[in-house]
């Protein structure tokens, strides 16, 4: 017998584990890298928070760009106004 794949849309049981090995995130696995929503990954990519790239008719987000984001957040300094 052949080896069969069987691909189902929004089944990503393993994300987490394979994650790291993508070139390319789209918004479910973007938001799950970010510890966010999906609304979330949509909010800051039109307030241009987030660099997208288009893939046909949906976007999609760079490891590298995901992670500029995250080191450009503001660290939590206790009893400092933010």
């Amino acid at each position: 017998g052949g080896r069969r794949q069987r691909r189902t849309q929004g089944s990503h049981q393993s994300v987490g584990d394979v994650m790291t090995d993508k070139g390319l995130f789209d918004k479910e696995s973007a938001a799950v890298y970010l510890s966010t929503s999906e609304r979330r990954v949509d909010e800051l990519r039109r307030a241009g928070h987030l660099l997208s790239v288009a893939d046909g008719r949906e976007f999609k987000y760079r490891r590298a760009d995901l992670d500029l984001y995250i080191e450009q957040l503001p660290a939590y300094e206790p009893g400092k106004a933010s």
